[in-house]
């Protein structure tokens, strides 16, 4: 067990190099000036059946159901909050999670306008990925021992398309929605569950028949082509959630977006000490953010009226697939 997490953590630190390298400030896998776009080259680490196709390595079109596009986010940039939680350890931990599919946050809309503009509806959430390469949207599944049973269950927002553009309102359910994230080679095991309150789709432009979000280099997603979303990590639910891969990352993840991937209790001292400190104020259906450099929503130093949540900010790539629920 322990060669086998050590082998993960390596792998995810030089995946890390590689989606760093490419996700900053140009193109990635561009190549040189005359050798136009990227080919994709879909992940070989991906589980069988072997039938990526397309820009963003599609496991289905949605060509033929533009009214009622599936898709499986295939990869995410977080861009905000800046530091630890941003930084090329993480970033190599989700992106090779993504291209093993043992991270698995599905889109499923429906009623959307096949032109023009009109209402639509999204359900999202963790799919149970099947052996015949489909998805299913997990129901009652969580485990017990890390809280309600239903905290990995979909939730719906509503949203609206602009010709090809989708976005949608903050979902203002009572909880976050949780999406977890697995071990590749044991997925019985949660590597760390992410707890997205108040999430929204801010922008998020479809290409190829409705089937791609971004598209697919020749070693990693290009996410600055796909979708934007935003949503907040309350201080009291990444308190409660651990994050383990290996040695290199072990910690809540409270400690990881303040300012530390292996310090247990860094977030026991004054909130006024972390590196990353909260900048939002969250109530029980939504949330307000302190403009850039302002204290006017809250305190990200505590007191009175401190600030409890972090604004999470993300561009994402996303692949057409076919959802069985």
């Amino acid at each position: 067990m322990k060669n086998r997490r050590i082998s993960l953590v390596a792998l995810a630190l030089a995946g890390a190099f590689v989606v760093g390298c490419g996700d900053d400030d140009a193109p990635i896998d561009m190549g040189g000036t005359d050798s136009g776009p990227p080919v994709p080259v879909c992940p070989t680490t991906a589980p069988l059946p072997d039938n990526q196709m397309g820009a963003c390595c599609a496991r289905k079109s949605n060509a033929d159901r533009l009214d009622a596009p599936e898709m499986r986010l295939a990869g995410l940039r977080l861009t905000a909050p800046s530091g630890t939680l941003t930084g090329s350890i993480i970033r190599g931990i989700l992106s090779k999670a993504f291209d093993n599919e043992t991270f698995n946050w599905l889109l499923q809309a429906s009623g959307a306008p096949t032109s023009g503009d009109g209402p639509v509806m999204i359900r999202t959430g963790y799919g149970v990925r099947n052996t015949d390469g489909t998805y299913a949207f997990a129901i009652g599944t969580a485990p017990t021992a890390g809280g309600d049973p239903a905290r990995w269950d979909p939730i719906s927002v509503a949203g609206a398309m602009s010709g090809e553009t989708l976005t949608t309102t903050p979902y203002e359910g009572a909880g976050p929605l949780t999406v977890p994230v697995f071990d590749e080679d044991d997925p019985t095991l949660v590597v760390v569950e992410l707890p997205l309150f108040s999430l929204a789709l801010t922008e998020a432009t479809l290409t190829e028949g409705r089937t791609c979000l971004g598209t697919r280099g020749t070693s990693s997603y290009d996410t600055r082509s796909g979708g934007r979303l935003r949503a907040f990590f309350r201080v009291e639910d990444a308190r409660a959630r651990m994050v383990t891969v290996g040695t290199a990352v072990n910690a809540p993840l409270c400690a990881i977006i303040a300012g530390s991937l292996t310090d247990a209790a860094y977030c026991d001292q004054p909130q006024s000490m972390w590196t990353a400190k909260p900048n939002s104020l969250c109530n029980a259906t939504g949330c307000d953010s302190n403009a850039a450099g302002m204290t006017d929503v809250c305190d990200p130093n505590g007191g009175m009226n401190g600030c409890n949540a972090w604004e999470v900010l993300g561009e994402f790539a996303a692949q057409g697939v076919e959802v069985t629920n």
